[in-house]
């Protein structure tokens, strides 16, 4: 399952103090730190940038793309496209979950690199 940037709703937690009540910087919300971490993310690509987001929940259910992706969308004109992924794809994928693992083997030097005492 994809990471969620954001929580859609959040439910009720009590009464909030003002930002100003201790008369220093205003708290840092969930949200600002989020938009922090979609920032970063953002300004790593080099020469290109795809984003991407599930259109469906794992119950079938719609998504809407994060909330950064919308203003993003709101001020730029970006090419927008729209991948299906076919269905034998997509039924491969979930077959591996069904096939033999693979259990990577170390090489006995690499044992021994591991093994002896420092």
């Amino acid at each position: 399952m994809p990471p969620f940037w954001e929580k859609k709703r959040r439910p009720y937690s009590g009464y909030k103090l003002p930002d100003t009540i201790f008369s220093s910087q205003p708290a840092n919300t969930d949200e600002e730190e989020l938009r922090r971490l979609f920032y970063v993310a953002l300004t790593r690509a080099e020469q290109h940038l795809s984003i991407s987001y599930c259109r469906f929940k794992n119950d079938g259910k719609e998504l809407e793309p994060s909330m950064f992706i919308a203003e993003i969308l709101d001020e730029q004109q970006l090419k927008v496209e729209k991948v299906f992924v076919d269905e034998s794809v997509i039924a491969e994928f979930n077959a591996l979950q069904f096939g033999k693992q693979v259990i990577p083997q170390i090489e006995e030097i690499e044992k021994e690199f591991i093994i002896r005492p420092a």
